[in-house]
Formats: structure tokens, sequence, C-alpha cells
């Protein structure tokens, strides 16, 4: 069932950034997730099939080969759901599995390119999570706005209706 857009909802305007003087906009999380930009897209949508495909095969290995692979399938699993149902602690999920798998691949040492492919695309999807669009609509409740605020509507530039 898809979410309504509330009758009355509240914005709450953030301070501007120095550099680019956008503000961040935050709406309450049922607005967030009934607007368009609000469902997942997909990059997240491939996010969140990764980890499901990688949380069967280690809690399959898990059951099979060790105990440990187990714990890592099961935490896969778990990612991909937090992401999936738009839950707000799918960010710091993903983040502590990121910053978990590139320690674990500087521990195990799999061979210096795997070590830098690895933290090259944990860390550009960190910095999509956390300053994306769509993730801050979806986890955040927030957008960003960069047009003067007095008299404007964020999205479309008129006036307040």
């Amino acid at each position: 069932m898809k979410p309504q857009m509330p009758e009355d909802g509240q914005f709450r305007v953030g301070k501007p950034d120095n550099a680019t003087d956008a503000r961040w906009i935050y709406v309450t999380p049922e607005m967030a997730l009934a607007h368009p930009k609000g469902q997942l897209g997909l990059l997240l949508w491939a996010l969140v099939a990764f980890n499901l495909l990688m949380g069967v095969v280690r809690v399959y290995q898990g059951v099979t080969i060790t105990p440990l692979a187990l714990i890592f399938g099961v935490a896969n699993l778990t990612v991909a759901l937090l992401l999936a149902i738009r839950s707000p602690w799918a960010l710091p999920a993903v983040f502590v599995q990121v910053i978990g798998g590139i320690l674990a691949a500087f521990f195990i040492v799999l061979g210096p390119v795997d070590v830098v492919i690895r933290a090259a695309l944990g860390i550009g999807l960190l910095v999509y999570l956390v300053d994306g669009d769509r993730p801050n609509l979806i986890y955040r409740h927030r957008f960003r706005a960069y047009s003067d605020l007095e008299g404007q509507d964020r999205w479309t530039g008129g006036d307040n209706v």
C-alpha cells in the first residue's frame, strides 16, 4: 500500500550552509515516504539485492563452512530489510557494514587491488547515502532547498500555498 501525503505537514528549516547557502528542510516521515522521491530508486534497489544475495550466500556458508559467515550473512539480510522498508536505522547499519568490510579487507589482506576496490566502492556508497537527495529524503526525512526562503515554495519556486 502506497503511503498517502498527509493533509497538513510540518516543515522545519535548518541553518544555511556557508559554502552553498542551501538549507535542509526537515519534513515528517509520512511526508517523506509519500513523496515520489521517497520511493527506492534503482541504486538503492541494487543495494538491497546485493545485500540479500550476499546474506543468503553467507548464511549458506555459515551453515556449511564456518559460523562466522553466518553472523555476516544475518547482518547482510538485516541491512537489506532495513533498506527495503526505508527505516532510518538503515544508514547506521550500512555505515557499520561498509567500515567493517573495509577493516576486514585490510586485516585479511585479500590483496592490494581488492582492498582498494572495496574501500573505493564502500566510501562512494557512504557519500551517496549521506549526501544524495533520495537517501536523505527516505532515511533522514529532509531535502535540500537552494532558493531564498522568504515566501517561496521549495519545489516550484512559487508562492506558498
